[in-house]
């Protein structure tokens, strides 16, 4: 009866293609072509273009297949010239093959299952490539077939610029190897010389343990794909630098775990483009990291714990989320476009210019002055963190607060804005030891509560700008608003304290909302060429006082306190009521209320009281 299947094993000839073609009963095979076979016929060392080491007494040529096998005897063939015929069909070779010089080039798939050594020239491997042992201290291994190494390949020197994966474990001990192609490895062993990646080259590392740079140098000019589970570890002083593309394509991570701090520098782009955790750098032995490139979280989460310098040209970027967990130095303009988080450490600047999104949930700005310039946009999710004692923020462009914190400020801490502050949800600025705000350009208060609890050390000739809905409130604090300031809007504006306070307002006052004082302090309305106005004005505690004028067009309610200026108090509405529960001391009180009532509890003690519409 018929038979059905497949062989699962054919052995033909060397060098020889075929097809096999089943039919019922029958098995045939068809040859396509048949390489000539040149074996090595000597037991002794020696070189490869020497014609009489040959069977067929020359050299192999690009129509045949060099078979090197003699057993035990072990011989060392050494390819040292360019000879006669630079190109050989296949190789086989299952003793020590050496390279030493000279060209030679495999035009069809070959195997090594003994020993191949590039040490000087060019192998050029145009067909696949099965190593078992690869040793590379010179020269170039290139071409485009694809070279695997199924057990170590020791790299000291030399260029790979074909395509290799090396199944076993990569040494690197010594030289400067490089790197213009494809290297994909499963186990990276690195105790000391200098790896350089070239403009084009990929090295691909895989496998699940941790690969080792002890000691030495890495160099990326080209690009690094890290796919596998296991960390870059990087012991002993040892130098990583990324000029160019480092992708982590998993969660793994860099660490240091033993010897001298090590370093990775990146001046090109290092990414996490796949890997839904979290890569860490640093932990839990803090690297020196240093970064002037981008920093591109694609997914989940970079943590940075390490020494963290991040130089000018750093920008943080992504659909995931870039972390700062350590103490960091940040100095030139730095970027984030939307993803940065400061969640814990010690900042510290040395002339930085921060720009775009960074949420700050933690740390301290501990010391320099960190600037935003003018052009540039900082947007602030608060949510924890400070500014120490020893730090300045400086706004000269746009300063967004968002987030659901404060921007907590501690002794000595110093806000100067001379750009455009925009607050939007409840915030405070400043902290109950003494922080220093300055403002000579605009605050807009567009939403919820502003409270400004720091010292003015120079007179405030900045704006302020209250939207409807919203409040500015300065308390516990003292504060000159110079001639050229001005306090506008729809909102509304209190002054209180609870441990006491000063404001003097010698600019521009006009709030179409609310003002209130309500503490321990004194509020001077001290404009004498215009008048400061308020729709409503409640007085609770404190003192009010000052040489200007201040006009109330609609509700003034006096609870307690003392109103005391040397200008008039103009009190006009259409109709309603005022009253007075409190010592008034005013150069002149107007009444302009045709249909309205100023009822007076306590003693007024005015030049004039003109009740000009209303009744008394």
């Amino acid at each position: 009866g018929g038979r059905t299947g497949t062989f699962a094993t054919v052995n033909a000839p060397l060098g020889s293609s075929y097809n096999t073609i089943y039919s019922a009963n029958d098995v045939t095979f068809q040859t396509l072509s048949a390489m000539g076979l040149n074996l090595w016929n000597t037991d002794l060392n020696g070189d490869w273009n020497t014609a009489g080491n040959w069977s067929l007494i020359h050299v192999p040529t690009s129509t045949e297949l060099a078979l090197i096998d003699r057993g035990t005897a072990n011989p060392i063939v050494t390819y040292a010239a360019t000879g006669p015929e630079p190109t050989v069909g296949q190789l086989q070779n299952a003793e020590t093959f050496t390279i030493s010089g000279g060209a030679l080039t495999l035009a069809g798939n070959s195997t090594s299952s003994g020993v191949m050594n590039i040490f000087g020239g060019t192998l050029t491997a145009n067909g696949s490539l099965a190593a078992s042992t690869l040793n590379v201290s010179g020269g170039t291994l290139g071409g485009g077939g694809a070279v695997t190494v199924s057990g170590a390949t020791n790299w000291t020197g030399g260029t790979i610029a074909g395509n290799v994966a090396a199944n076993g474990t990569t040494n690197i001990n010594t030289g400067a190897p490089q790197l213009s192609g494809t290297r994909t490895t499963g186990s990276l062993n690195m105790t000391s010389g200098s790896l350089n990646i070239l403009a084009g080259g990929v090295l691909n590392v895989t496998g699940a343990a941790a690969q080792t740079v002890s000691a030495g140098s890495v160099t990326n000019a080209g690009t690094v794909n890290w796919t596998g589970a296991g960390n870059l570890v990087l012991n002993n002083a040892a130098t990583f630098t990324n000029n160019a593309a480092f992708n982590f394509q998993s969660d793994a991570g860099i660490q240091w775990t033993a010897g001298s701090a090590s370093t990775f520098n990146n001046s090109g782009t290092l990414a996490k483009t796949a890997g839904s955790g979290t890569t860490t750098i640093g932990s839990p032995s803090l690297i020196n990291f240093v970064n002037s490139g981008t920093l591109d979280a694609q997914v989940g989460t970079i943590n940075y714990a390490s020494n963290n310098n991040f130089n000018a040209g750093t920008v943080f970027t992504g659909a995931g989320s870039n972390v700062v967990t350590t103490n960091s130095t940040f100095s030139g303009t730095v970027t984030s476009n939307s993803n940065l988080t400061l969640q814990s450490g010690n900042f510290s600047s040395s002339s930085a210019n921060l720009a775009g999104t960074i949420a700050w949930i933690g740390g301290t700005m501990s010391s320099g002055t960190f600037t935003v310039a003018g052009g540039d946009t900082l947007n602030l999710n608060l949510n924890g963190g400070s500014v120490g004692g020893a730090a300045t923020l400086a706004n000269a462009g746009t300063l967004n607060l968002g987030g659901p914190g404060d921007l907590l400020m501690n002794s000595g801490a110093q806000l100067n804005n001379s750009g455009t502050l925009n607050s939007i949800g409840n915030h405070e600025i400043g902290g109950a030891t003494g922080p220093i705000f300055n403002n000579t350009g605009a605050v807009n208060v567009n939403g919820g509560t502003l409270s400004l609890l720091a010292q003015g050390t120079a007179g405030d000739t900045g704006a302020y700008n209250v939207a409807a809905g919203a409040t500015a409130r300065f308390r516990d604090s003292f504060r000159n608003f110079a001639a050229g300031s001005s306090i506008s809007g729809a909102g509304n504006v209190q002054f209180d304290s609870f441990s006491g306070g000063a404001f003097n307002l010698d600019g521009a006052y006009g709030i179409t909302g609310t003002t209130t004082v309500n503490g321990n302090m004194s509020v001077n309305f001290n404009n004498t060429s215009g008048t400061a106005t308020s729709a409503n004005f409640n007085l609770a505690a404190g003192a009010v006082g000052g040489a200007g004028n201040l006009t109330v067009t609609n509700d003034f309610n006096q609870t307690g306190g003392t109103f005391t200026t040397s200008g008039a108090l103009d009190l006009t509405r259409a109709a309603g009521n005022f009253s007075l529960f409190g010592p008034l001391n005013a150069a002149s009180v107007r009444l302009n209320a045709p249909a309205g009532t100023l009822t007076v509890n306590q003693p007024i003690s005015a030049g004039t009281v003109d009740l000009i519409a209303g009744s008394l």
